[in-house]
């Protein structure tokens, strides 16, 4: 019987030692973590793989610990926005029975004091989803990467929101006030890079514009398939408030002869740009420029003209509906735009825009008030516009006609 054991054994034997030696059979690639090349080449072929990945990171904003720590108040975005409505006083804490909150929060003292834990968990919170978003955008090819695939275009809008929103509220955190040259954060903008240095605030505030923008663009069409993710509209709206945060920005816009340009500006400093010269046009985000699609110069086209009325070939008179009150005519300048004049002043009061997401079709609704008359003309200074529950208000604060606009400005 013992012999039999030791001849059963030392053939197993021959026959590992055989098979492991066999170089076709070795695995070369170490297999115990994956890789963001590997994520990247099975996310070329199939989207669900990063999809998961980006569902972790909806997960992270409510679960709990999230934050480093085992407190009570550490369970992801809503524990800190609790922290955010108290340090601005649009919360008041009567009663602490336990001292949540209390000497950190509602008494300031974590802003005077770094070493409270309650600083380390927003930090750690927010420069976790960050990470986990680089994660994504570094698998689907990087920053500037724009994925073959819709699912992954869409993914990779998502990624550049969280990541942008986090950035968003970190600012909010650590800067009492916006100073463009103030250095408050690290930027980390892809996995390799890890420790850095605090930048200026001008730098961190320009990438979060920079990747809510390309987010717009890499989200048109998607309809999200639960509340816990983010669509274009979300993404407008963190824009709106990330404008709102600075005092708004300074939207100049020039048309003539049928070409458009337009740049924004914040605290003085342009943070894009995009210029149609009547036939070709192109995005400056960042230093970074992008030639329009072809419904990008569509869009270009229609908007060139500053009175769009003028250019309806169909348009058809609808009807008479009341508008805030007000008799209005209803015109339907194209199967997508809808128009409403009031009858009595014939000014234009709101107008309603048909864009399509996939097979739904969402309505964007935009009211114009406050006319006042420049050269003759009377233009409207306040312009309200909504995406889906969010309401959005533009002053206008000078209007110029026939001055302030040459060729160049339509140039490359």
């Amino acid at each position: 019987m013992m012999k039999k054991i030791i001849k059963l054994t030392f053939i197993t034997a021959i026959m590992l030692l055989t098979f492991s030696c066999e170089k076709d059979y070795l695995e070369e690639e170490p297999s115990e973590f994956i890789t963001t090349d590997q994520i990247a080449d099975a996310a070329s072929r199939n989207p669900d793989v990063i999809a998961g990945t980006m569902k972790g990171i909806y997960a992270l904003m409510f679960e709990t610990g999230t934050g480093g720590t085992t407190g009570h108040d550490d369970f992801g975005q809503k524990g800190y926005d609790i922290f955010s409505d108290m340090l601005s006083s649009d919360m008041a804490l009567s009663l602490s029975t336990y001292g949540w909150y209390r000497a950190s929060i509602t008494e300031y003292q974590c802003t005077q004091d770094f070493t409270y834990t309650d600083n380390y968990q927003v930090w750690r919170y927010y420069y976790r989803i960050i990470r986990s978003a680089n994660t994504v955008i570094d698998a689907l090819g990087g920053n500037d990467a724009i994925p073959d695939l819709d699912e992954n275009k869409y993914i990779m809008g998502q990624a550049k929101v969280m990541r942008a929103h986090s950035y968003f509220y970190l600012t909010q955190y650590f800067q009492k006030s916006y100073d463009p040259s103030e250095p408050i954060l690290p930027l980390y903008d892809d996995l390799l890079d890890q420790n850095g240095p605090k930048v200026a605030a001008s730098e961190i505030y320009a990438f979060i514009e920079s990747d809510l923008l390309e987010a717009i663009t890499l989200l048109d069409g998607y309809i999200r398939s639960a509340k816990v993710e983010v669509d274009q509209n979300i993404a407008k709206a963190i824009l709106a408030y990330f404008y709102g945060a600075n005092g708004g920005k300074d939207l100049e816009v020039k048309t003539s002869k049928g070409r458009l340009t337009q740049s924004i500006a914040l605290g003085g400093n342009v943070m894009s740009k995009q210029v149609f010269n009547g036939e070709t046009g192109f995005a400056v985000t960042q230093g970074q420029k992008t030639a329009y699609t072809d419904e990008q110069i569509a869009a270009a086209k229609a908007d060139a003209n500053p009175f769009p009325e003028l250019a309806a070939e169909d348009a058809k008179v609808m009807g008479i509906e009341p508008i805030e009150g007000k008799d209005a005519y209803v015109v339907a300048l194209t199967e997508a735009k809808t128009a409403y004049y009031d009858v009595e002043s014939g000014l234009k009061v709101k107008s309603v825009n048909k864009i399509a997401q996939g097979d739904q079709t969402m309505e964007v609704p935009t009211s114009y008030s406050n006319y006042q008359e420049v050269e003759g003309i009377k233009f409207p200074f306040t312009i309200t516009q909504s995406f889906g529950p969010q309401t959005f208000e533009f002053n206008v604060s000078s209007i110029k006609v026939n001055e302030g606009v040459s060729d160049e400005d339509f140039m490359e």
